[in-house]
Parts: C-alpha cells; structure tokens; sequence
C-alpha cells in the first residue's frame, strides 16, 4: 500500500514551548487548516517546517518514539513535544538521512551536520536497557512489560534484533497474555532482517496451532538457513512431526506406508550428532506431562533408523495425550 506522505512541525501562539509533529497524506497547508479550525483550538496552527517520506506512518512512529526517548513527548497518546523547532526539525532530518538514506542535512546549528555525526545505531541504549528488563542484572529487577515497552521502541528506531525477545514475550506470556498470532508476525519481521533462528520459534507456534504445514516448512527452512541446529529444536520437531502423523491417521489422511520412510534423509542426518541431547529434551517434556513415555521410544527409533511405519504409530497413537 502507498504510504507516501508528509511529517509536518506547527506551532501554536497559545502553547508555548511546544510543538506538534504529525503526518498527512494530503498537503501539510491543508492539515494546518483543518486543525485551525478546531473549535478547542483559540488561535491557528502555524506550519513551520514539512518533508515528505516515502512512508509516513513508520516516519511518525520513528520520529515520536526518538524524541520520546529524550523525555520531550508532553503525552503519551497526543502529538505534542516541548522539544525546540530545530531539535524537531532535526529528528526529521535524522529519519530521511537514515532510514531513506537521503544526504538531507540539519541546519548549521543542528546535530547532524555531517555523514558522520548520523547516529546511526540510536536504538542500541535503549535495546541494551530492554535487555537488562528482559534478563534482570544486580540492579533491575526482571520486567517483562517494561522490557517489551523498550524492545517496541527500538524496534521502531531501526532495530533489527529487538524482534525475536518481543516475540519471545508474546509467544510464552511473559508479563502478557500469550498472543500467538502477535509473536509470529514479529518472528516474521525478525526473518526478514536476517534472524533465521526465529524459524524455529515459529515451528514451535505452528505445532502449538496444529497447522503442521507450516511447522514442516519453518523446519526445512530453519535447517537450511541456520548454521547450527539445537538438541532443544530437534526434540520440539521430532515430537511435533509424530503429532502430525497422529493427526492424519486420525483424519485417515496418512500416506505412510509400511516401511516407508517418514523423515527426510537430511533431517536424520543433522540430527544424529545431537541424538543423546535430543532425548535428553524428549525426557524433560516427559516429565513435564507433554507426552508419555513411548514419545522417547519412538524418537529413538526415527533417530537410529530413520523409519516409522502405520503400525508403530498406531501403537504411538494409542499411548500417548492426544491434543
């Protein structure tokens, strides 16, 4: 969808200190009009400074969650900061410069005078201080909502890393209500910026969603794209793949056959190496009354021979909690 439009800066005469910073898709003259107009406004907006950006709902976002990190936001759901003209102009300068990568540069008495004043890594403090939330450190408690109130922020000041431990959040209900349809749009934007290992997050949300499909699929492309797969993900894919074979025998769509093999070549093989730590997770979900016993036995089979047949599964099926 088009998103171009403008960020537009207007002061008042009857607010002084402040100035208001939104975006418009129509001209910034025609905003300010209509503004005016207002009847709780008692004298019009003046329109000091506009640019346009390519997508200016992600400019305004950015623009007012950077100068909200520097405690010039009045509150949190108006448009109104007591940052001076040129510190707002600034931030606008800073959004073109970095995220559209235009050479666009402040005034002569502006922070970002040159390449390399651009800040360009702004998120990072805020991401760290995320993270200390996130973890908990001698001297911050654990937070997991203020941790994801930092994590959102800077994401939306460039971060590329702040996905997946939002994700996280949302996936397990750490201090929220889970929320996977949440986690897994985040998991998604982390993969584009090149987080592979959210691939096997989201294998975990579509076992939980029974949508086996995509369970497979994030798993082939987990395999392939990350250089190093875990005991942890295995053990998840393995007891995940024999739910799926559960629930196609239940709805009589298996085409397993006798003998035939159920796992690709490639996913033993990976796997193999890690087999005592893979059972080892396989005991844990055991013991914390995921599955019964013969879950542990039947991965033993598919890791050292890399075969199920109907039977087996019935049998498996027999035994274990059906979801």
């Amino acid at each position: 969808m088009d998103n171009k439009g403008y960020i537009y800066i207007l002061i008042n005469a009857s607010m002084p200190g402040l100035v208001k910073i939104g975006k418009t898709m129509r001209t910034p003259e025609e905003r300010v009009k209509e503004l005016s107009q207002a009847t709780g406004v008692p004298t019009p907006f003046i329109l000091i400074y506009s640019m346009c950006v390519n997508d200016c709902t992600h400019a305004e976002n950015y623009i007012h969650t950077y100068l909200a990190s520097k405690e010039y936001r009045v509150s949190e759901n108006r448009e109104f900061f007591s940052a001076t003209p040129t510190e707002a102009i600034n931030a606008i300068v800073q959004y073109k410069n970095i995220i559209e990568g235009n050479d666009i540069w402040g005034d002569s008495d502006g922070k970002f005078n040159s390449k390399k004043d651009l800040p360009h890594d702004i998120w990072k403090e805020i991401e760290e201080l995320a993270l200390a939330h996130f973890y908990g450190t001698p001297n911050i408690l654990r937070d997991y909502k203020e941790a994801s109130k930092l994590f959102d922020k800077a994401v939306k000041l460039g971060s590329k890393t702040a996905y997946r431990p939002l994700g996280e959040i949302y996936k397990n209900g750490w201090g929220y209500k889970k929320d996977y349809e949440k986690a897994l749009i985040l998991f998604k934007e982390a993969v584009k910026h090149g987080d592979y290992e959210c691939y096997g997050s989201m294998m975990y949300l579509y076992s939980e969603l029974k949508q086996y499909d995509n369970f497979i699929k994030c798993w082939d492309l987990y395999i392939e794209e990350t250089p190093i797969i875990t005991a942890v993900s295995c053990a998840i894919y393995l007891s995940c793949y024999l739910m799926k074979e559960l629930s196609e025998i239940q709805q009589g769509m298996s085409s397993l056959g006798s003998g035939e093999k159920s796992i690709h070549l490639k996913n033993i093989e990976k796997m193999m190496p890690l087999k005592d730590g893979i059972l080892e997770e396989l005991k844990v979900m055991n013991n914390n009354n995921c599955f019964k016993e013969l879950l542990v036995e039947d991965a033993k089979k598919i890791l050292f021979d890399g075969l199920t047949d109907l039977e087996s599964l019935k049998e498996f099926k027999r035994v274990i909690f059906i979801f």
